[in-house]
């Protein structure tokens, strides 16, 4: 007997599954919505029968066109949102691919227990998409990215088979190439090209007694990088260290509940938690005694202590990618989009990546650009809103020179938002010809007709 999803044409509800977070749309034929791993595996044999092309989908806040269908039927796994287990003993959760990331620590807030990485849209994207990306947030200084956190996938592969890959615990092993020593590594961060996840394990871990966020303001965008350097040298390690220039202070000005006090140039928000032990005033001291020396508006910092004053600035901050979204859907019709830079680089060179950019600066012309983000893993985003198809040409090539920049400084190309259509040129530069080809290789294996997630990654 059939399992096979239902298959839907409609095109006004095609519209609705066919256009991501920066406004890029797809062309598929096609959408289907299963329930369930077996409805998936009936599918991808169907599919590979025919030939057919399928897209996974999350909740498509992809920022590199991964989620988007360039043919035949996008797989959307809305309906697959289950928390199936909880094991409080283990510190281990089993989730279906659909779940909302923000559901799941919400549910875990209940037991005093987090799931750690906190991608910025966490209300939005959902745990597959985070697993397929190797998505990770401002939380990753202190916790990791996704990767860190998985410790078992179950999904089904291009032939249409079901397929198991766990952690391994041990903290040695020479079994083979250090490369597949760490399956499940192979598998997150890739972008759908292998298979579609069906069920994810994830690590737990317990949540802090409190914790608080410093907002400190700096005239000098130097001064601020420097602070962030020393401090972390110090040993003095946040759960996150977050930035946002005087263009994103313009964006929030006006929003009620900010403030900047005149002058201010660059922003960074610090995240501490608070552990057995510790005393809020003893980490708070240490604090501003660091913070003093950079910045003449040290006394103009900020202590935000309670859940409702976290929640209300995270909301002001989480405007700014929302507005920069906003205008890349405006744009794109004329040819333009919001251009979002991922590199990331070690922390001492990044004083030298922002000088770089400066540098080249100009060739942007008059094009608006905006910085923020994970200062604190050397990962700032550089934002630029190429408002026409001219100058999303050179947009993109002065998004490749900082790529390379980045690939040469000892860093990588794309630290949290994947790959996906448009960043393959980048991928280039970072790895040689037998690195890829040992990708295709893989995706030979497991994909064999080539029907998963075209255009993705290779």
């Amino acid at each position: 007997m059939s399992r096979l999803p239902e298959i839907v044409t409609d095109p006004d509800i095609i519209a609705s599954y066919n256009q991501d977070a920066l406004g890029l749309k797809g062309n598929f034929s096609g959408l289907v919505r299963p329930s369930s791993e077996e409805e998936i595996v009936d599918l991808i044999r169907y599919a590979s029968s025919k030939g057919i092309k399928i897209t996974p989908q999350g909740q498509r806040t992809s920022l590199t066109g991964a989620a988007i269908a360039e043919e035949g039927l996008a797989l959307s796994l809305e309906k697959m949102n289950r928390i199936i287990d909880i094991d409080t003993d283990s510190m281990r959760a089993i989730v279906e691919p659909g779940l909302i990331t923000g559901n799941l620590k919400r549910e875990l807030a209940k037991m005093g227990l987090i799931y750690p990485p906190d991608p910025t849209s966490q209300d939005e994207c959902t745990i597959g998409g985070n697993v397929a990306t190797n998505a990770s947030g401002s939380r990753s200084l202190r916790y990791g990215p996704t990767s860190d956190w998985v410790s078992w996938i179950r999904f089904v592969d291009g032939r249409g088979e079901v397929n198991e890959i766990g952690s391994v615990d041990s903290s040695k092993s020479s079994s083979g190439p250090r490369a597949f020593q760490r399956p499940l590594n192979l598998f997150v961060g890739s972008e759908g090209i292998f298979g579609v996840i069906t069920k994810i394990g994830l690590k737990l871990t317990r949540a802090p007694l409190d914790s608080f966020v410093l907002v400190v303001y700096f005239r000098d965008l130097y001064k601020a990088l420097d602070f962030v350097s020393d401090s972390l040298k110090r040993g003095q390690v946040p759960s996150s260290m977050e930035f946002m220039d005087e263009a994103c202070i313009g964006i929030v000005k006006d929003v009620e509940g900010f403030y900047a006090p005149e002058g201010t140039n660059a922003i960074v928000t610090i995240e501490e938690e608070l552990w057995d032990g510790e005393s809020e005033e003893g980490v708070l001291d240490n604090w501003f005694g660091l913070i003093g020396p950079y910045t003449d508006l040290v006394d103009e910092t900020i202590v935000l202590k309670t859940a409702q004053e976290k929640r209300n600035f995270a909301n002001i901050r989480h405007r700014i990618p929302e507005a920069l979204n906003e205008e890349s859907n405006r744009v794109i019709e004329d040819g333009g989009i919001k251009i979002s830079t991922d590199w990331a680089v070690p922390l001492p060179k990044l004083r030298e990546m922002v000088g770089y950019f400066e540098r080249i600066r100009g060739l942007l012309g008059d094009m608006p650009v905006y910085w923020y983000g994970h200062i604190g893993n050397g990962h700032p985003h550089v934002n630029i809103i190429a408002r026409d198809k001219r100058e999303r040409e050179i947009g993109e090539q002065v998004e490749l020179l900082l790529a390379q920049k980045a690939v040469n400084l000892g860093g990588v190309v794309s630290a949290e938002h994947g790959i996906g259509k448009l960043k393959k040129a980048q991928l280039r530069l970072m790895y040689p010809p037998c690195v890829l080809e040992s990708l295709r290789a893989v995706k030979k294996l497991l994909d064999p007709k080539g029907i998963l997630a075209p255009g993705n990654l290779l």
